[in-house]
């Protein structure tokens, strides 16, 4: 593994201890029902064609994409879709430590843990959207899985 893939699997290893570890806040009242979650479903990997879209227009983004990988450098802001890549992950870790922590707490499952997972798989599947979407930017060869 080389050090990307190291700094990648820390965030996202950081992203599940904090929320496993993060204090209980029995004072938060839910404000989510699962229309939040759906949209968030349905929302976010348009959002992320949309901004990705603009990335493919600027001018100082890389003229060919990689395909998102765990070693590569997530913070190069000349590829957006690492980035994406990563807090998709980030996310995900972070829904499933406030999972097994409301378990082992005992503590009522509320929607805005889903959210966090609901959110992860919503920029993933953004991100297979826009591989596809601007499949003219992406490296050419083999297709990765991302």
């Amino acid at each position: 593994m080389n050090r990307w893939t190291w700094v990648r699997v820390a965030v996202v290893a950081f992203s599940f201890v904090a929320a496993l570890f993060q204090g209980s806040d029995s004072a938060s009242v839910s404000s989510s029902d699962w229309g939040t979650l759906i949209a968030s479903l349905v929302l976010t990997p348009i959002a992320l064609l949309i901004v990705i879209g603009i990335q493919r227009l600027n001018s100082r983004s890389a003229p060919v994409w990689r395909y998102p990988r765990w070693s590569i450098n997530p913070f190069t802001m000349k590829e957006p879709l690492q980035f994406f890549h990563l807090a998709g992950y980030v996310f995900l870790a972070g829904g499933v430590g406030y999972l097994i922590r409301s378990t082992l707490n005992h503590m009522p499952m509320t929607l805005e843990t889903l959210l966090w997972i609901t959110t992860g798989i919503g920029v993933l599947i953004g991100i297979q959207l826009c591989v596809i979407a601007f499949r003219s930017k992406m490296e050419r060869g083999e297709r990765q899985r991302v």
